[in-house]
């Protein structure tokens, strides 16, 4: 498990969600957050992605997560 991948992972995640793809965004931060739990800019990202998907509870949630 490599943080340079989960770095990887998360900047691919955001680049979709700029775009606009929040659900395929959605797994990239799952993967980055998979290869690397602590990296904070993934759940924070991956809230944003949900947020914009009207998951704000789920959102709450990750950004609680990060904050551990």
């Amino acid at each position: 498990r490599s943080p340079r991948e989960a770095r990887a992972w998360n900047t691919r995640g955001a680049l979709r969600s700029i775009m606009g793809d929040h659900r395929s965004s959605l797994a990239d931060f799952d993967r980055a957050i998979e290869l690397d739990p602590k990296l904070a800019k993934a759940w924070c990202n991956r809230a944003v992605s949900l947020v914009s998907l009207g998951e704000v509870e789920r959102a709450a949630r990750d950004l609680a997560q990060r904050d551990q």
